[in-house]
C-alpha cells in the first residue's frame, strides 16, 4: 500500500483508437491493455451480457468456446506502420499494449506497456477445431511461432474488413465499443502508474 502512495510513476504507453460505433459514427477510445477484434469482440458481447458468478477465467474461456459455435473467420486487412500485415480471413487479432487479457490469457508474452510499440498477433485462419486447440497454447503463451499466428510490431495500426457488409467486433480492454474499420496509435508514456 505504501507504494502506491509514495513509489514513483511509471510511464507506460496508451493505445488510442478511433473506431466505428454501432450507430455507424467514428468515435475514439482509449486502452492501457489490449485491443483485439474477430473472436476476441463477439467474446466479449457474449461474456458482458452473461453472469459473472463464474468468474473471469471460467466466464472467458466458456464466452470463447460459446462464439467459436457462431464465428465465421471474416476476411480483414491489417496494416501495421503502412505495411500490409495480414490480408485475408482472420480468428481474431490482438493488438497488445500488455500480456494478458480475456481472464488470464497470455496473448502478447513478449509485449512491454512502456516500450512505445503494440505487439500485433494474428490469430489467422483458424478452424473451429484448430481454435478450441489453440487455447489451451494461449494460456500458456505458446502459441507465438504455431501455424497460422503470426506477429509483429509497430506504433499505428489499421484494419478494414474486405467486404463493407461483414461485421467485424472489437473487444477493448473488456468491452466492445464498435466494430472495424479502426485505427489504432501508441502515445508513448501516455499514462503515468505507480506500482
Amino acid at each position: 500500500m505504501a507504494a502506491l502512495v509514495s513509489g514513483p510513476p511509471r510511464p507506460i504507453d496508451l493505445g488510442v483508437v478511433e473506431l466505428t460505433a454501432p450507430d455507424g459514427s467514428r468515435i475514439v477510445r482509449a486502452f492501457v491493455n489490449v485491443t483485439s477484434f474477430g473472436l476476441g469482440g463477439l467474446t466479449d458481447r457474449i461474456v458482458n451480457a452473461s453472469p459473472k458468478w463464474l468468474g473471469g477465467r471460467a466466464a472467458f474461456f466458456l464466452g470463447a468456446l460459446r462464439a467459436l459455435l457462431v464465428y465465421r473467420n471474416v476476411p480483414v486487412r491489417v496494416t501495421v506502420d503502412d505495411q500490409v500485415f495480414v490480408e485475408g480471413p482472420i480468428l481474431n487479432v490482438a493488438l497488445a499494449n500488455g500480456r494478458w487479457f480475456g481472464g488470464g490469457m497470455l496473448v502478447a508474452p513478449d509485449a512491454d506497456p512502456a516500450d512505445g510499440a503494440f505487439d500485433v498477433i494474428a490469430f489467422e485462419d483458424l478452424s473451429r477445431p484448430q481454435g478450441v486447440l489453440m487455447a489451451r497454447h494461449i494460456y500458456r503463451g505458446t502459441h507465438v511461432g504455431e501455424p497460422r499466428v503470426s506477429t509483429t510490431r509497430g506504433r499505428t495500426i489499421t484494419a478494414e474488413p474486405l467486404a463493407s457488409a461483414d461485421e467485424v467486433l472489437i473487444d477493448l480492454d473488456g468491452e466492445t465499443p464498435g466494430r472495424l474499420p479502426l485505427t489504432a496509435r501508441v502515445i508513448p508514456g501516455g499514462v503515468r502508474i505507480r506500482i
